[in-house]
């Protein structure tokens, strides 16, 4: 037990018919832990979220800035791309692919002639050739969609246009693949 406020946040709300239920579950983790907060939510539907983000901000401490301003993540910018186009397969595909889809950014250039311009080439990797066929959709239009989203998305972010090509590769079994793991951010070799 940390002497820290804590927060119980009972997510997926949405998929719970009658909520009655829920006084049963939050009455028993009650019971176990001293909870300052509750939240039930739906993140996929934004119930409670702007209510439970305002309500960390009443427990969470006020200190100076770790990075600057103007760094939006310590992570690296190939990684930070990837995974906001990792957002957008998921979003608009919902619950056709697993979470076995993995993106690896392989170029990011300036434009030559427009300084303005990023120029950004990646890679989606699904482990089936099904899951490939829904990414890409009808005629191209699902990775139509995904990209479009991307881009405005990274343009808001990075404040630059930005050229977004996209490719979807099979990969079976990448997962198992340690140095592609690595390559992609989400891990290290020891």
């Amino acid at each position: 037990p940390l002497n820290k406020p804590t927060i119980l946040v009972i997510n997926k709300v949405d998929r719970i018919k009658d909520k009655r239920q829920l006084l049963p579950l939050i009455d028993k983790v009650s019971q176990k832990y001293n909870f300052v907060e509750i939240f039930p939510m739906s993140a996929i539907k934004g119930d409670n979220i702007l209510e439970f983000v305002n309500t960390l901000k009443k427990y969470l401490p006020v200190s100076p800035p770790l990075y600057p301003k103007d760094q939006i993540t310590d992570l690296p910018l190939k990684f930070y791309i990837a995974e906001i186009i990792r957002e957008k397969v998921f979003k608009n595909t919902s619950k056709e692919i697993p979470y076995s889809v993995a993106v690896e950014v392989e170029s990011i250039e300036e434009g030559k002639v427009n300084k303005n311009l990023l120029i950004i080439r990646a890679i989606i990797y699904v482990e089936k050739e099904n899951h490939k066929k829904i990414i890409i959709g009808k005629k191209g239009q699902m990775l139509k969609k995904i990209g479009k989203e991307a881009r405005e998305e990274l343009e808001h972010l990075l404040g630059k246009k930005i050229h977004l090509e996209l490719w979807v590769k099979v990969k079976p079994k990448w997962k198992e693949n340690l140095r592609l793991i690595q390559s992609l951010g989400y891990g290290y070799l020891s």
